[in-house]
């Protein structure tokens, strides 16, 4: 395919804008002669006068600029009491953040922005989001709605309590992502609207892509804008030979020609840091001279950094404070502190610690006890043998079991509460007063010695003993002496922000510079050289820990490299401002590709390259018809064309699932929530009966946690990647299992397992068969269907795909249950659905924990356990049963 010459007509300033918006942004940019854009123009008048605003401009068109600015005049005059900005990626936040804080300077605001983020104590919380200004990401607001009803309700109030709300890069939000996000917000607005008779907040969405979940947030004004960059030349091309070899001569071809700075974007992580290890290296001569140039965007671990400090005498006084800053939102695995280490903990961490705790011992007696009663009182023990009066009822139901399941349920409930108040009147007697609870120090090893003296506590002092050590806290709740030979590893720090730190605390970074450097403790993971060149190559993705992509960008645009490689997964497409001249992309979604072409010529004055690289053949064929007698098109006719070319992701915008979902997350609100929670619903009951509920924002699936925060992995790719005695036990109700180890480490594991499902026992532990009939998701208990096949050892799931949507199958079931008429009455509405449609149980829909299996090499199957032995399981999810 020949080149195409994409043109762009820049967007005019708006040389008659007046106000105070002007004003502030005449300052941010530092030019009194310089006006906004057209579009950023009509966003200041449309939030001045209270309106909500839709922009649709491509990249480098000033979109944060054009709403932050009026917002926060409305905060400082009064006209709005709080406004959240939502960003879907974090990498995005911390691009967008700067701007913020720049304009909230300017306005006497800065230090009234507020960062939420996942993992924060309750006292954090409440610290962060009473300020006016509040940044997120949607994940790290549902962290909290899943968290606890605690957490939920000091949310909920407070950001019923904002007047605007910002989505940034909506068109990201799509799928489960998008609905969950509106869910979220119909509730906070229904909550102002009926409770607290305040208008409707004011939705503002940012986007280079309008899709349906646009329409869906806001109703606003649409302003449509055009981006302040140059013509860019497009081709297309195969992509021929082996996939490992293949992009390293692809770069290798094109580092020989005109350019400055070159992007390849890919769609997976895995196989960007493959291809970034494949074509590049660090053996030769020159890249001596690399690491020298680079290392101020080298990292280095804390404690080298300490150590450093120390050797040079510096005033341990600003060692301290430093590490204080430099240790800001990190948190640490406990188990790696010392044993005699004095540790200062929160009540709210405390608490939440218990309720955890106990929360998971309850349910888990719970469990036990429903299969007991499923099983009609076989000789199967309860393992848990909880004391007072549950142990008398236990007692009963292990001789005789005599006891209905309804009052042994109730009586573990109140069990469940005693054991929170014991450990609550506990977490008080650890400090004289209420103030000084709320910071609390202890000694760990002497405070486990405490519990184990407490009647009550003796039963969850062990777990609680796990629960803890298998937990990351924040690393200011350690009471560290800084003379102290640190014993443990702290997170690495980017030469990037030490420079800024020790200037600011009046450390002579020069001195502390040299001696890490001739220590050789600078490290350069993410920068080596194209094999044969001297051209550095960057690794970035949205992947790698924040303190890993410290300064990555800035090295990709350092003025003192005449030409550099950027290597790079979609993170690169939202929001972060850079430049290039040079683009190379495999085939994505037309809304991706669009983001990815936006980096190209944004700033530079040169050629500007854009090559989309392609196995499909069709999409080649389509390419070259569409633009077989083009040998130029403007910007827009050039997006709507590929958006209609390249392929579309479907989503699921909705289904009852998520209805039902939705609404219990409503329920759980307490009172407010039940008044203004949909009707319950057959299937909700039953899902609260047998299984509960997990969810998060972009899945239902639980995640695998690594060290890193914020960082999860999908559990199937790592537990083929994770050893058992790198695993332990969850320390979130979303999460299926902590891994203790780093994103950098997991990135570079072989894959050294098969995982699979054990379909059998899954369909045996299922809880609930839901079906479809009559325009409406149903559900049944599924214990019935376990009773009547467990008559034959022999059956198992594959039963119900031989036959049961078959008439002599059905009739079998009737006959089986002839002596069981109670039971054949539960599934009965669903045998007549079979009948009504033979093709119903082709596959089966369940509700249940899902168990899984790995090996190696198809052999040796076993259950994937942790450290401690405990087997790894996805609970509670909605599965489907195939054929």
């Amino acid at each position: 395919m020949d080149w195409v010459t994409v043109t762009n007509d820049p967007p005019e300033e708006e040389m008659e804008a007046t106000g105070e918006e002007v004003r502030l942004f005449q300052e941010y940019i530092g030019n009194k002669k310089m006006y906004p854009f057209r579009h950023q123009y009509q966003a200041f008048q449309l939030l001045r006068n209270g309106e909500e605003c839709v922009l649709v401009a491509g990249t480098a068109a000033g979109k944060t600029l054009a709403v932050v600015i009026p917002l926060l005049l409305r905060i400082k005059k009064g006209s709005s009491q709080k406004v959240l900005f939502l960003y879907p990626t974090l990498a995005l936040l911390e691009d967008q953040l700067e701007t913020i804080r720049k304009v909230a300077a300017l306005i006497g605001y800065e230090d009234q922005i507020g960062y939420i983020f996942g993992g924060m104590s309750r006292w954090e919380l409440i610290s962060q989001i009473t300020k006016p200004i509040l940044v997120a990401t949607p994940d790290a607001v549902y962290w909290f709605v899943e968290k606890n009803v605690k957490y939920s309700s000091v949310l909920f109030y407070s950001l019923c309590h904002v007047d605007d709300i910002v989505v940034d890069e909506a068109h990201l939000l799509s799928g489960l992502m998008g609905y969950n996000l509106k869910s979220f917000l119909d509730r906070i607005q229904e909550i102002r609207l009926r409770f607290l008779n305040r208008n409707r907040m004011r939705i503002h969405v940012l986007t280079a892509t309008p899709t349906d979940v646009v329409h869906r947030l806001s109703g606003g004004k649409h302003i449509l804008g055009r981006s302040k960059v140059g013509n860019v030349l497009f081709r297309s091309e195969p992509q021929n030979g082996n996939d490992s070899t293949y992009w390293g001569n692809l770069l290798s071809r094109e580092a020989s020609g005109d350019f400055q700075r070159m992007i390849l974007v890919m769609n997976s992580a895995k196989r960007v840091h493959q291809i970034f290890y494949d074509c590049t290296e660090q053996s030769n001569t020159e890249a001596e001279a690399l690491k020298s140039f680079y290392k101020p965007f080298g990292q280095v671990a804390g404690q080298d950094v300490i150590q450093a400090m120390k050797d040079l005498s510096i005033d341990r006084s600003l060692i301290q404070k430093w590490m204080e800053i430099s240790t800001e939102n990190v948190r640490i695995l406990f188990k790696m502190l010392p044993d005699n280490m004095e540790i200062r903990f929160t009540s709210a961490f405390l608490s939440d610690l218990g309720a955890d705790v106990i929360g998971n011992i309850i349910s888990e007696v719970r469990t036990q006890a429903e299969t007991f009663f499923n099983k009609r009182h076989s000789n199967t023990q309860l393992s848990f043998k909880p004391a007072g009066k549950l142990y008398k009822h236990y007692h009963i139901l292990q001789k005789v079991g005599a006891l209905s399941f309804d009052l042994y349920k109730q009586t573990i409930e109140s069990y469940g509460y005693e054991l929170q108040s014991v450990w609550d009147q506990y977490i008080q007697s650890l400090a004289q007063d209420a103030e000084e609870v709320a910071q609390a120090v202890v000694n760990w090893k002497t405070w486990f010695h405490q519990m184990n003296d407490s009647h009550l506590l003796t039963n969850i002092a062990s777990e609680i003993e796990r629960k803890l050590m298998n937990s990351s806290i924040p690393f200011n709740s350690i009471k560290f002496d800084i003379q102290q030979d640190i014993l443990f590893s702290l997170p690495s720090v980017s030469i990037n922000e030490l420079v800024e730190e020790c200037q600011n605390l009046g450390i002579p970074f020069g001195l502390v510079f040299e001696k890490l450097s001739n220590d050789k403790k600078i490290r350069i993971h993410h920068i080596r050289l194209l094999k044969g060149t001297t051209i550095p190559v960057i690794l970035y993705t949205g992947s790698m820990t924040k303190r890993a992509r410290k300064g990555l960008i800035q090295a990709f645009q350092s003025k003192e490299a005449v030409r550099a490689i950027l290597i790079s997964t979609s993170a690169v497409e939202a929001g972060v401002d850079f430049d290039a001249d040079l683009l190379i992309t495999e085939k994505c979604t037309g809304s991706s590709f669009l983001q990815r072409f936006g980096r190209v010529g944004r700033r530079s004055q040169g050629q500007n390259r854009v090559i989309l690289v392609t196995r499909d053949g069709t999409l080649l064929g389509r390419l070259r018809e569409t633009f077989e007698d083009k040998s130029s098109c403007n910007r827009e006719e050039f997006s709507k064309l590929m958006i209609e070319i390249l392929p579309k992701r479907e989503y699921l915008n909705s289904s009852p699932y998520l209805e039902v979902l939705q609404a219990n997350v409503t329920r759980r609100l307490g009172e407010i929530g039940q008044l203004i929670a949909p009707v319950q619903s057959n299937l909700e009951r039953l899902l609260l009966e047998k299984g509960g509920f997990r969810y998060g924002l972009r899945s239902t699936l639980p995640q695998i946690e690594l060290l890193d925060t914020g960082i999860v992995r999908e559990p199937f790719q790592a537990l083929a990647q994770i050893t058992q005695n790198q695993l332990y036990v969850a320390n979130g109700s979303f999460v299926v299992a902590k891994a203790q180890l780093y994103f950098d480490e997991l990135i570079y594991l072989p894959w050294k397992y098969d995982v699979y499902i054990d379909q059998d026992k899954t369909f045996f532990n299922m809880r609930l068969l839901l079906y479809w009939y009559k325009g409406a998701l149903h559900g049944i208990e599924a214990s019935p269907f376990r009773q009547i096949l467990l008559g034959n050892e022999h059956c198992y799931s594959r039963s119900l795909h031989w036959g049961l949507n078959k008439f002599e199958v059905v009739k079998k079931f009737l006959e089986s249950g002839k002596s069981q008429p109670e039971m054949i009455r539960q599934i009965l509405p669903y045998l007549y659905a079979v009948q009504e449609n033979p093709h119903l149980n082709q596959y089966i829909l369940g509700i249940g924990d899902v168990f899984l299996l790995r090996g190696t090499d198809g052999s040796d199957i076993k259950e994937i356990i942790d450290a401690e032995a405990k087997e790894i399981t996805l609970r509670n999810q909605m599965f489907l049963i195939q054929p």
